[in-house]
């Protein structure tokens, strides 16, 4: 996930994408019961080769103005409008020639041993040497393994805020240690972003009705960590999210569908989830090793 990040900021500037921002990140332990965990994750950080700091009390008060009793502090992370980022991904392979049929609703699927056959609801049919799935969550419906918990999560976004700069100590993405967790970030338009309050239940009804409910618990969250802040929200929204046992995602080919891929950012983290998928996928197709197919295996 870290060589992602820094995959991702070399794909930046090859399609003149300039809004990617390295950002510190703080994770701070709920609970004082969290400490443990937290230095846990601390040690397993540092034998991974990263630089981290762990921070008690009095240093997180002094940058961030709130008391939490511990928080882990590391400088490797980046943020993104991942919606923007693909856009622009997809207007660059655009111009290099590639074909993007963007409204192309395929109806039937049928997988063979050297081929894959599609046909579309005008009727025609594609053949392909390979099949990519990437379509987010509707790909569980392919599947008979069941893979992936979905759940519902919530978030806001605040109104701008005209004489503030810097909110806290390098404006770094901040969550914390609790179920659900809680998580916050500034924006380039000078606006907090946080999200949380998560749910299991994957309603869209249910979600939808809640999102008022869930927008000013997630409002007064923020409240109490900066009071100093008024907070008030602009946007909400609520949305799926994919849960698997060991937190990472699917990647890679699932033997009932020969000659088919998949690239499932499910846990969390799909961001940089998907960056590991397309190397991996690419490098299955170009019939090259790639040390990370192993870990993110439906076999695994």
């Amino acid at each position: 996930c870290a060589e992602s990040i820094d995959a991702i900021e070399k794909m930046s500037e090859k399609i003149g994408y300039k809004d990617i921002k390295r950002k510190p990140t703080l994770f701070y332990a709920t609970y004082k019961k969290d400490g443990p965990f937290l230095e846990k994750e601390y040690q397993l950080h540092k034998e991974a080769g990263f630089e981290v700091k762990l921070w008690e009390t009095e240093k997180i008060k002094t940058l961030f103005g709130f008391e939490q009793p511990l928080a882990m502090y590391s400088e490797h992370s980046a943020q993104i409008d991942a919606y923007k980022f693909c856009h622009m991904a997809l207007q660059y392979v655009k111009k290099k020639g590639h074909k993007i049929y963007d409204r192309t609703a395929i109806e039937t699927i049928k997988h063979y041993k050297n081929k894959v056959s599609l046909k579309t609801e005008d009727g025609y049919t594609i053949t392909a040497d390979w099949l990519i799935y990437a379509t987010g969550y509707e790909v569980v419906n392919y599947l008979e393994k069941n893979i992936v918990d979905l759940n519902s999560t919530w978030a806001i976004v605040s109104e701008q805020f005209e004489d503030v700069k810097n909110f806290w100590h390098k404006n770094a993405l901040i969550w914390e240690t609790a179920t659900p967790y809680l998580y916050m970030r500034t924006t380039a338009d000078n606006r907090i972003m946080l999200g949380g309050r998560d749910e299991q239940t994957n309603n869209p009804g249910r979600r939808q009705n809640a999102l008022k409910d869930k927008s000013a618990k997630l409002a007064k969250d923020f409240a109490k960590l900066f009071p100093q802040y008024a907070f008030k929200p602009e946007f909400s929204w609520a949305g799926t999210f994919g849960s698997t046992k060991d937190g990472l995602p699917y990647i890679g080919p699932y033997k009932p569908k020969p000659k088919g891929l998949f690239a499932l950012g499910f846990g969390g983290n799909g961001i940089t989830f998907s960056i590991i998928a397309g190397e991996i996928l690419r490098d299955i197709i170009l019939e090259k090793e790639n040390k990370n197919a192993e870990i993110f295996s439906f076999d695994r």
